[in-house]
């Protein structure tokens, strides 16, 4: 857990300055959605938090993503982190990401650190404003996907998130309201873009100077 621990130092050290923000979340943003995700007016907008959540294995930094299940709705078939709408008797949105973390991934709150927050970020589709929360456990767990909310659960590698193109990578996707190109990350294969790919976007930025 050294490596991880060496890490942990950086990210606390690195969130007492500034974080990257909007200028490192557009890099990922489709462009027609640039004006409503950064401009838009965002009365009524409902709290959400996601968590990105490290852990070391084989002397990798490591962090869950989830997919969705297909189904009728804007965020089916999608790659995401973990997390969720906040809840009445959530006492703040650090909270939040773990208790939804817990509920899809089997993830115990009690074993996670939180370490801070990355900027929020507004999903006009939904109406939601999410916040990422920085967490990180040194103990080994096994996920266990919410048998109605995962398909599956992917290991990010935090590495080749960070030696990913300085030039997003582009493809065309067919959506509901008719194809759209997006820049994504390649994450083991799938496709990751949208709120999920302008978060790590960030989260790359942040983290870059530890790996160069």
């Amino acid at each position: 857990m050294n490596y991880l621990n060496s890490f942990l130092a950086f990210l606390e050290q690195r969130l007492e300055s500034p974080l990257p923000g909007e200028e490192a979340q557009k890099i990922m943003a489709p462009l027609p959605d640039k004006q409503l995700r950064f401009k838009q007016q965002r009365t009524g907008a409902r709290e959400s938090a996601v968590l990105i959540n490290f852990l070391e294995r084989n002397g990798r930094i490591l962090f869950p993503l989830i997919q969705r299940p297909k189904y009728d709705g804007a965020h089916s078939g999608q790659v995401a982190l973990p997390g969720g709408k906040k809840d009445v008797g959530d006492p703040n949105l650090d909270f939040t990401a773990l208790r939804e973390a817990e509920e899809e991934i089997g993830l115990p709150r009690k074993v996670v650190s939180v370490h801070g927050q990355l900027t929020n970020l507004y999903i006009p589709v939904s109406n939601f404003m999410v916040t990422p929360v920085l967490g990180s456990i040194q103990e080994e767990v096994t996920f266990v996907p919410d048998d109605w909310e995962v398909d599956d659960i992917l290991m990010c590698d935090l590495m080749k998130l960070i030696e990913s193109p300085v030039e997003p990578m582009k493809t065309t996707l067919k959506l509901p309201h008719g194809p759209m190109k997006v820049p994504y990350f390649d994450i083991h294969g799938k496709i990751v873009w949208g709120a999920t790919a302008i978060i790590l976007s960030e989260l790359k930025a942040l983290c870059s100077p530890y790996f160069h």
